[in-house]
């Protein structure tokens, strides 16, 4: 929402999961069902034209979540799925291009590809020319990023662990699996970045933010190649175009405070099962971060 603010960016949210808001026909933040959006609509309607579709059988022409492209229920596409982890970590672009055009894998790079023909739209529509595409899957990441590697940069944004576990077990997961869920997706994430050139990633922390958010977000324009406003952290004159995720995008106020919560509320027991399976990576990522208001 911060980026968003700026004249040359547009927010998409987790635009991973676009198609479903069409079949759901979900509120947008401007406060119009997406298929009635000024912005949404017009993306919709020129990708229709494109496919020579109509905009209502839209959702089920341009499906652009690489997340569901297998059913890992099944062996065959289990295997798969873990097959082209595997491919896009690893193997050069012609290899994992010639895997891609396999049958196995053939609906992978349908999808990808929809994603940055959807990417082009967004850009066409909204006049931007910065996509921010919140939808937190290193693994989609990386194969747009075959796709357009000198057009795609990540944004890492971690949080202390411990606030992580802190607000899974208030959604119902036990300490031991809420440790565990956050050291996989770090480890993981983490793994899959060593694909990508050094310049064109950065990490960011939440505490960076929360405690020193214009020196955080001007570190990330200088990142991005663009020029820092105040005012991206003002009330935006045009409404955002946000679609699903968190109620936060329903409310224009950018004044970030960091929620400490899980400092009075974890119990001794719960961080000690945290710092068995997830302290030392815990350490590691704090230290990585140097906080501009220490």
């Amino acid at each position: 929402m911060i980026l968003g603010a700026h004249p040359e960016i547009l927010a998409l949210s987790e635009i991973a999961f676009f198609d479903r808001w069409i079949q759901l026909n979900d509120l947008c933040n401007c406060g119009v069902p997406v298929r009635s959006c000024p912005l949404w609509s017009k993306v919709i309607d020129r990708l229709s034209a494109k496919r020579a579709c109509s905009p209502t059988d839209f959702a089920n022409q341009f499906a652009i979540d690489l997340s569901s492209t297998f059913d890992r229920t099944l062996r065959p596409q289990r295997l798969a799925h873990l097959a082209s982890i595997l491919a896009v970590r690893t193997f050069p672009k012609p290899v994992w291009l010639r895997m891609a055009r396999l049958s196995a894998w053939s609906a992978l790079l349908e999808r990808t590809r929809n994603a940055v023909e959807f990417y082009d739209a967004a850009c066409e529509v909204s006049g931007r020319s910065i996509l921010v595409d919140s939808s937190k899957s290193i693994y989609r990441f990386l194969h747009i990023h075959f796709m357009r590697p000198c057009e795609v940069l990540a944004v890492y944004l971690t949080r202390d662990g411990r606030a992580v576990m802190n607000s899974l077990m208030k959604a119902g997961y036990s300490a031991r699996e809420a440790a565990r869920r956050w050291w996989r997706a770090n480890l993981y994430t983490r793994w899959m970045l060593r694909r990508i050139p050094p310049e064109r990633q950065i990490h960011l922390a939440y505490e960076e933010l929360c405690r020193a958010p214009q020196q955080t977000i001007s570190k990330l324009c200088r990142f991005i190649g663009i020029q820092y406003l105040p005012s991206m952290f003002a009330s935006p004159a045009e409404p955002y175009h946000l679609i699903g995720g968190n109620d936060v995008r329903l409310n224009p106020d950018l004044n970030l405070v960091e929620d400490r919560s899980w400092q009075t509320e974890l119990s001794a027991d719960s961080l000690e099962v945290f710092e068995r399976f997830s302290g030392r990576l815990n350490r590691k990522l704090l230290k990585q971060r140097s906080f501009s208001s220490r």
